[in-house]
C-alpha cells in the first residue's frame, strides 16, 4: 500500500511516497481502518515544513476518515462495517485540557511585550467529537470542501492552503 512519509528535516520537499507493507490482523483492543480521506489543518502544514519537531518517517495526516474492517479480541464499541473519525487527541476521552505548546506556564507577559500575534487551535476531546458527529448527522449536515487532491498531490494541497485561498475543507483522497 502507498503512504506518504516525512524524510529528513524542513520543507514540503520532505513528504516522499512509500510502499508499505499491509498492516496485518488488528491485535487486541485495536481496530483496522481503510482510510478514504484526509483533510488538512494547520497543524499537518506546520508538521510538514519542520516547524513542529516529528520523528523521521512520521505520515503526517491527522484528519483522517474510514471504514473498519477488521477488529481486534475484546473490541466491543466498534464493528466491521462502521464509519470512523480519527480524534486528534485519542486520549483525552472527556473533561477540561488545555495544552499550550509551551513547557511549563504560559510566558504571557513576555508575548505581550514583543507584541506576539497568537493563533489558537481549538481541539475537543473524544466525547465533544462524538456529540458534534451526532448533531450534524442529526441535522443532515455536511462539511464544505473546497478542493480534493489525490494523496500523490499533497505538496500541491499544502501549498494550496498556505495561499489562503480555500474556503471549507481541503479534501485528500486516500
Amino acid at each position: 500500500m502507498k503512504a506518504i512519509r516525512l524524510k529528513g528535516s524542513g520543507g514540503l520537499e520532505r513528504l516522499t511516497v512509500v510502499e508499505m507493507d499491509e498492516p496485518g490482523d488488528p491485535q487486541e483492543g485495536e481496530i483496522r481502518v481503510r482510510l478514504h480521506a484526509s483533510s488538512l489543518n494547520y497543524h499537518d502544514y506546520l508538521v510538514a515544513l519542520g516547524k513542529i519537531p516529528t520523528a523521521d518517517g512520521l505520515i503526517p495526516l491527522t484528519d483522517e476518515a474510514g471504514i473498519v474492517v477488521r477488529i481486534g479480541e475484546g473490541v466491543s464499541k466498534f464493528a466491521v462495517g462502521d464509519h470512523v473519525v480519527s480524534c486528534f487527541f485519542p486520549e483525552w476521552q472527556n473533561g477540561e485540557a488545555v495544552s499550550s505548546g509551551f513547557p511549563g506556564p504560559i510566558p504571557t507577559v513576555e508575548l505581550l511585550t514583543r507584541q506576539v500575534r497568537l493563533q489558537g487551535l481549538t481541539v475537543g476531546n473524544r466525547q465533544q467529537q462524538i456529540e458534534m458527529i451526532r448533531a450534524l448527522d442529526a441535522n443532515d449536515m455536511k462539511p464544505v470542501i473546497d478542493k480534493t487532491f489525490p494523496l500523490h498531490h499533497l505538496i500541491e494541497a499544502f501549498r494550496y492552503e498556505a495561499s489562503g485561498a480555500h474556503f471549507g475543507k481541503i479534501y485528500i483522497e486516500v
